[in-house]
């Protein structure tokens, strides 16, 4: 039996820069060997079953350099028990609650004790970000586009890659990744 993963690439289609046709990205993912390869939207969401056990990020990190001529994309996977629980566990979803300012940036690995420990965003901003494990639930209410507190300051300050997707593709990939 397969187990179904989302790898989330960073930077793939975003300002111009390292552009990959979603047909091309998943026939990459079937070339690694993957099954009921599916991308949602243009900026790098891959669904997947792999039967083999779970998939290495650097393996299909090192295969997409090749298959693109160099294009390097940092890959964050999840299983999709992992997002199901990641979804319902969403401290910022409450009724009142504008899902359009709920993010979730997905860490590549944890961080070090000390940084998770100091993780905090600064005094008087309006923005709020829970560490979960690997999972940072970020709450936006001036819109990610505003904020200062980006992905950059974020792997800063934990001291590992992140890429930050919008809570309506969280949701979606879940979905997708249950089918």
């Amino acid at each position: 039996m397969s187990d179904r993963y989302v790898a989330f690439l960073r930077g793939i289609n975003v300002g111009g820069h390292a552009i990959v046709s979603m047909a091309d990205l998943r026939k990459s993912f079937a070339a690694m060997g993957f099954d009921d390869v599916a991308t949602y939207i243009q900026s790098g969401n891959v669904v997947f079953s792999s039967g083999g056990g779970p998939p290495e990020a650097a393996d299909i990190e090192a295969h997409l350099a090749r298959d693109f001529g160099g294009v390097t994309s940092a890959v964050v996977l999840r299983s999709a028990a992992e997002l199901d629980v990641l979804v319902d566990a969403n401290p910022y979803l409450t009724p009142d609650a504008d899902p359009k300012a709920l993010y979730v940036s997905f860490l590549g690995a944890p961080p070090a004790a000390e940084k998770a420990k100091a993780f905090g965003v600064p005094a008087g901003a309006s923005e709020r970000m829970t560490l979960v494990g690997q999972d940072v639930y970020q709450y936006f209410p001036e819109g990610y586009g505003r904020t200062k507190l980006s992905g950059a300051w974020l792997e800063k300050g934990l001291g590992v890659r992140a890429t930050t997707r919008n809570w309506r593709t969280v949701t979606t990939l879940r979905r997708m990744a249950g089918e």
